[in-house]
């Protein structure tokens, strides 16, 4: 005797449109992510993503203000009582808008940026597996800040002075 199971159309559409939905995404390995302002981010900072298969990724930013910045590329291994890998061989580029500013590497450190919200970076790796994106950025001082610094030396320097002279008069 032969026993068959019908699965009702509803439920077999709906299972086939599942699979067609994984087919795309697992096929779709390049992602585009906004990580915000890293100006008002803390910093130190640090950004996880999973890259699926080959990595063609762009994770984009803005400044809203000049500053120096450091950035690196690392895998980052997760255990989650099964261990999701670290993808190796990533490294990335920095763009502003379609000008490269560095790269490819793994760590670019002591970067002058200006302010502007077309920043990003371009990650590319041949494995699938975590990455992570960390910065410390740091705001650059204005001319005026260091205009006002010298006033404050000069300052200093005249009232140090003023009391020499006033100790060897005195």
């Amino acid at each position: 005797m032969k026993t068959s199971f019908q699965v009702p159309v509803r439920i077999r559409s709906t299972v086939v449109g599942a699979i067609a939905a994984l087919a795309v995404c697992s096929s779709a390995n390049a992602f585009t992510k906004s990580i915000g302002d890293l100006s008002v981010a803390p910093s130190p900072g640090s950004a996880i993503f999973l890259g699926l298969a080959s990595i063609d990724d762009t994770i984009l930013f803005s400044l809203s203000s000049s500053s120096l910045a450091s950035f690196t590329i690392t895998p980052q291994s997760l255990d989650l009582g099964f261990v999701i890998p670290g993808a190796t061989g990533v490294s990335f580029s920095l763009y502003k808008g379609i000008d490269l500013l560095a790269g490819p590497g793994t760590s670019f450190a002591g970067l002058s940026l200006d302010a502007g919200t077309d920043y990003s970076f371009k990650v590319t790796g041949p494995t699938s597996g975590l990455y992570s994106v960390n910065w410390y950025v740091s705001p650059v001082p204005e001319p005026e800040s260091y205009a006002l610094a010298l006033a404050g030396m000069g300052a200093v320097i005249s009232l140090m002075r003023r009391r020499r002279d006033t100790d060897r008069n005195g």
